[in-house]
């Protein structure tokens, strides 16, 4: 190995690196025996120099210093620190007074030579002193997390939640105060202990840097609609999934949670909703947004730990989404997770535990009470018969709440440990976490374990490589779908077990299945892992010219088993052979991405910043699926599906996979700061449609006004932040089915022919004629207004957007079977509005609230298909109940209006007649076409599902270590069909509610009589789904760091938290938060609800 060590020779010094520090110390004395300076180096010293360098490492302004003056540095590279980074300005001043200036706050001492100068760590006397103090604003405000680092050293802290910090630091050193938005300061110790720091206001920072696609950008260069939310606002949620703890974060993003089972995912809309399909998991992929995490495209980030989350960005507009092309036709949400910063390592761990619970349980009748009205819907429903009990309740009294049977407080606890550190040459972050939460219902449960790594090296100062790598696995057991339908139905008056002989009970009055039985007797569990992350290296090619190249993957798999024994309940509820099914699928997307970005600023007035990239990626997706019969269930060990009969057995294998290519490009120009351009163009190939259609191509154009930069209102004095934008493009959505341009073949067709009239297994083309679709293409506008005033302190932001899908894909009928064509038009239209104010005082006391509020008008402007309407909504019992059709919205409800109830003989002779029958009690169905006839023409708009308000208020305060946070979400304007109340089959218990029905002594004239007879749809069942919910209120407290650093810890910090404690709503039934695919939304009919939850947390900081 060559010794890089600087040696002079005659007539010139060449440079190198010292690697072992025994010769610099040899050099540095034998230089040092020398008293005087030769006149020659002292005449190079007073030589001047011009130098201007921002931000640029050690070596490269040596390097600047040895061009202008042809003396050449020795040093080692190792001792001096030549990687970090340094800023210095002079202009013609003397080389001596430039090398003061650059070295004397790094502990650098130099050495002239004749033919060159010497650099060596400058030797110090002074002790190390303990120095404390705190960190306050412009307007004497704590600022908490302020980096404070010993100049020149890696030794550094940050401040607490009161502003205050603590370090060890030579008395004769340096500190540096760097915080984001504010100018970094440096502070000379001088033998004090206490240093205190008051930040002063940047004007040019204070222009928060958000990330966009491709990159990152200052707030204030912005044109496109962009909601930020950080770490501390999701942080210490109670939640498995971070996207849990966006609601009410952002405006225009609607987040509904679909289910209270542990790990459940929300659905996610942003401005709407675009796309409607008929099948669930096809609407659900047409209408979700694209994740991109760490630069990762991805599905969702139920994987990651809220810990592990830096900041989220979500692009709503066509300006910041058209680079992504076909993938941002629904808003895209970009993740950034936690990355090492230089200094020492800093450890952190987060742990907390507690319980969850239904949130509120609906009152259903007692047994006394299910009798007495079980009696009255059986002679509704058969005049002539013979009532069932002739003593309602006598033998069972109140009788069995089946829910308190088959729900409980479910424990939930989460522990997160991280680590991050790292040097001028390379930055780490680790964590791992354990998640595991106990669902509501009995045997319900979910478990996590996390980890990730991001790393990032400087090979030279030019080149820089990384990685950033998540890995999770999952293991939950699952519960029979139908359980909490069958807990609200089951007959009251039924024991859970027969007392003789243990074993459960069944009812003769109804065939509900014992869900007491249903858990007992079931065994679903589900196991799964995941592997997401990239490489990426980057490389500055030239002085503003860098290219990076990144290869992502994500690769998922799962595991389902179900166990059913052999058992006997009642005729219904029975099973006469085991049965095992087992089914695993895989998934893995590549991703090959590669940018080149140019930046530069001419003039003082122009800056520009150029975009171009290549991306490549490929999807998969196989499943295989088996079952047997006749598994002996004594084992679990012997679960496997060689132990079962083969005869009978059932096998099935899919796979599919798709591709993309993509080209694109970005130009973002400002001129003086005030006038902004942002054209983004995305060309988009993909395999899910016909070669003559796969490629997309989707321009935007955004611009902006900084107003605030204008001299005639700069002289108003009033405005920190004043901002005009406005923005128009296309991007398409490809979420739509593959192979649609096949023509499909059904398999396992049986047909019996033959001289044996034997079962011949076969197959046959089901549709001829094959789909030629095209891209959804979304046309989307946007104009906004940003306002900031008081420093900045008091920030309003409005929006107005117009999202138009053209050529909307979904399915129509065809000769045979139906398929997927182009055919209809979709608009969303609505406003948003965010404001914010940041307050405090010179005590200590700090506060901050942010609200949010958006309306949204969902409806239907064509479909091409005749404008014959999309059905769904299915009850499965022959009902559907919604309609999707021009002129109404998607999703929405569909039926009967109800004119009142039947209350005499005379009013139900005079009605015409209707489904269902009419009598007295009876809903009575308004004649809409006045034809004198209730039928099908008479069903109309009865609502729809999508909230056309919602909003959120996010409050947080801190005053002397306690701090707490309060968060708020609601929506209004939208509708619930309480499909349960609304499917009855025989005999099914009822709510307490429906104890108000008619009867001849009792005309009510809201509840009709009770009945067996199927209802029909109607706005009876129709109730609103507004809500206002207090989503988190956390109280908590930091010990003073003075305090915890005694004992060796940075910080530690005690909370406790309430999540979903509070509802305010008018609906009846479990929860106004109902979700569903968008073609059937906000029916309620057999879902785990939402749950509260209540726990107690500690975060600690070494």
């Amino acid at each position: 190995m060559k010794n890089p060590l600087h040696f002079p020779f005659p007539n010139q010094l060449t440079r190198t690196a010292l690697l072992q520090p025994l010769c610099i110390t040899l050099l540095s004395s034998s230089i040092a025996t020398a008293t005087t300076l030769s006149s020659a180096a002292q005449q190079y010293l007073e030589r001047p120099i011009t130098l201007q360098a921002q931000d640029e490492t050690m070596h490269t302004v040596l390097t600047k210093i040895e061009n202008q003056t042809n003396i050449r540095f020795q040093y080692s590279r190792q001792m001096i620190g030549a990687g970090r980074r340094v800023s210095i300005q002079a202009d013609g001043q003397p080389l001596g007074k430039v090398l003061h200036t650059l070295f004397d706050p790094l502990n650098i001492a130099y050495e002239p030579l004749p033919n060159g100068i010497v650099l060596k760590p400058a030797t110090s006397s002074t002790a190390d002193i303990t120095v404390s103090g705190r960190v306050v604003d412009e307007k004497g405000n704590a600022l908490p997390g302020v980096n404070v680092v010993v100049k020149g050293t890696t030794t550094g802290t940050q401040t607490g939640a009161d502003g205050r910090y603590s370090l060890t630091a030579p008395e004769g050193a340096t500190l540096v105060f760097s915080f984001v938005g504010y100018t970094a300061q440096e502070v000379p110790i001088g033998g004090r202990t206490t240093v205190d720091v008051s930040f002063a206001a940047n004007e040019s920072q204070l222009n928060e840097v958000v990330v966009v696609g491709y990159g990152t950008q200052r707030k204030a260069d912005v044109t496109g609609a962009i909601g930020s939310v950080k770490a501390e606002e999701i942080a210490n949620r109670p939640v498995a999934n971070a996207e849990q703890a966006l609601q009410g974060k952002v405006a225009g993003v609607t987040i509904t949670s679909n289910s209270g089972s542990p790990g459940a995912p929300p659905s996610i809309r942003i401005r709407g909703v675009t796309s409607v399909r008929s099948s669930g998991d096809d609407n659900e992929a047409a209408n979700q947004p694209l994740f991109v995490v760490d630069g990762m495209f991805t599905n969702n980030i139920q994987y990651l730990s809220p810990y592990d989350i830096a900041s989220i960005e979500v692009l709503k507009d066509a300006s910041s989404l058209a680079i992504y092309g076909v993938r941002g036709a629904n808003g895209v949400i970009i993740v950034t997770t936690k990355k090492g910063k230089s200094g020492k390592a800093r450890i952190s761990l987060n742990a907390y535990a507690g319980y969850q619970e239904i949130a509120k349980q609906v009152k259903m009748a007692n047994a006394a009470e299910y009798q007495t009205l079980l009696n009255e819907a059986i002679l509704n429903t058969t005049p002539n018969s013979t009532a069932r009990f002739r003593d309602p309740g006598y033998d069972f009294g109140s009788g069995v709440n089946w829910f308190d049977e088959i729900l409980q407080k479910g424990f939930i606890q989460d522990y997160q440990l991280s680590a991050t550190g790292g040097s001028d040459r390379s930055s780490y972050s680790i964590s791992g976490g354990y998640n595991k939460q106990e669902g509501i219902v009995k045997g319900q449960d979910f478990e996590r374990i996390n980890f990730r790594i991001n790393n990032e090296y400087r090979l030279t100062d030019r080149v820089r490589v990384g990685a950033n790598l998540a890995v999770s696995r999952i293991k939950e057991n699952i519960t029979p779908g139908s359980v909490f339908g069958n807990a609200y139905n089951a007959d009251p008056a039924q024991l859970v077990t027969n007392p003789n002989t243990g074993i459960f009970s069944y009812s003769n009055n109804q065939s509900v299945a014992n869900p007491v039985a249903q858990l007992a007797y079931n065994n679903e569990r589900n196991k799964g892992g995941r592997l997401v992350g990239n490489i990426y290296g980057e490389a500055d090619l030239l002085k503003n010219l860098t290219f990076r190249s990144s290869f992502g993957t994500d690769l998922g798999y799962t595991e389902n088993r179900v166990y059913v024994p052999v058992y006997f309940v009642s005729q219904n509820q029975r099973n006469d052979r085991s049965r095992l099914s087992r089914q695993t699928a895989t998934n893995s997307t590549w991703l090959w991405e590669n940018t080149m970005t140019y930046n530069t600023q001419f003039g003082e007035d122009h800056r520009l910043t150029l975009l171009g990239g290549y991306t490549a990626q490929r999807d998969q997706v196989e499943s295989l699926f088996g079952q047997r019969s006749d598994v002996p269930g004594y084992d679990e060990n012997l679960w496997y599906l060689n132990v079962g009969n083969a005869q009978g057995n059932v096998a099935n294998n899919t796979a599919s996979e798709y591709a993309f290519q993509s080209v694109l490009a970005r130009a973002n120009y400002a001129l003086k700061d005030r006038y902004l351009v942002t054209a983004t163009f995305r060309a988009d190939g993909s395999s899910r449609f016909s070669e003559g259609d796969r490629w997309g191509y989707f321009p935007a154009l955004g611009l902006g006004w900084r107003l605030s930069e204008e001299d005639f209102i700069k002289n108003l004095g009033l405005f920190d932040n004043l901002k005009l934008r406005a923005s128009y493009g296309v991007v398409g959505n490809v979420n739509v089915p593959s192979y649609q341009y096949y023509a499909r073949i059904s398999n396992n067709l049986g047909a019996i022919f033959g001289p044996g009239e034997t079962l011949n297994i076969g197959k046959t083309e089901t549709n001829p004629t094959v789909s030629q679709i095209r891209w959804e293409k979304i046309n989307q506008l946007d104009v906004g207004f940003e306002v900031g005033v008081l420093d900045n302190r008091l920030t309003f932001e409005v929006d107005y957007f117009d999202r138009r899908t053209n050529d909307l894909v979904t399915q129509v009928p065809v000769a045979v079977g139906s398929l997927f064509r182009n055919i209809g038009t979709v608009d969303n239209k609505g406003f948003e509005f965010t404001l914010g104010w940041q307050g405090g005082n010179k005590d200590g006391f700090t506060y901050g609230i942010n609200g949010n509020l958006s309306t949204l008008k969902n409806n239907i402007v064509s479909l091409g298909n005749g404008g014959q309407p999309i059905v769904g909504g299915s009850l499965n019992n022959g009902n559907v109940v919604t309609r999707s059709g021009v002129g109404t919205s998607i999703g929405e409800f569909y039926g009967y209006d109800v004119a009142g109830i039947f209350q005499t003989a005379d009013e139900v002779a005079a009605a015409p007649n209707q489904p269902g029958g009419k009598a007295l009690g009876d809903l009575r169905f308004r004649d809409v076409n006045n034809d004198g006839v209730i039928d099908q023409q008479d069903r109309v708009s009865l609502g729809s599902p999508i909230p056309n308000l919602t909003y959120g208020l996010n409050t947080s305060a801190a005053y002397k270590g306690f701090d707490v946070a309060v968060d708020v979400q609601g929506v209004s304007g939208n509708k619930i069909y309480n499909g349960k109340k609304a499917v009855r089959f025989t005999n099914e218990n009822f709510e307490a509610s429906r104890l108000d029905r008619w009867t001849p002594s009792n005309p009510s004239s809201t509840e009709p009589r009770v009945s067996n007879n199927i209802p029909q749809v109607s706005s009876y069942f129709i109730e609103s789904g507004a809500f206002v919910r207090f989503r988190t209120i956390q109280l908590g407290y930091t010990i003073p760091r003075g305090i915890t650093e005694s004992f060796g810890v940075g910080g530690v910090r005690f909370y406790v938290n309430a999540f979903n404690p509070f509802t305010f709503t008018k609906y009846t039934g479990f929860s106004p938060e109902v979700g569903g695919n968008d073609a059937s939304r906000g029916i309620e009919l057999n879902v785990v609800p939402v749950t509260r939850s209540y726990n107690a947390g500690i975060n600690i900081t070494l």
